[in-house]
């Protein structure tokens, strides 16, 4: 992943307001969250917060995310940001 790509990192960033905005909104706290989706709490923290390293956005797994929606209890599609970017080269 360029750490240097702006769409990507916009996306990231997205994803990890829309996890929050969810969690938040359902009263949820992120122990309880980590507790259901079965990863380690500095994992979702960084998925919140969308780096995976300093300056690099984060790329979770399609299951770690399906996973987290399943816990929130919302569709997939309504925890992914709206746009989509092309990532096409």
């Amino acid at each position: 992943m360029d750490k240097a790509d702006p769409t990507w990192k916009g996306h990231a960033r997205k994803l990890g307001i829309n996890i929050a905005r969810v969690r938040t909104a359902k009263g949820y706290f992120e122990d309880r969250v980590v507790a259901d989706i079965g990863l380690s709490r500095f994992t979702y923290w960084k998925l919140e917060r969308e780096e995976s390293n300093p300056d690099i956005p984060a790329n979770p797994r399609l299951r770690s995310i399906l996973t987290l929606a399943q816990a929130l209890d919302i569709k997939l599609a309504d925890l992914l940001p709206m746009h989509i970017p092309d990532l096409r080269r």
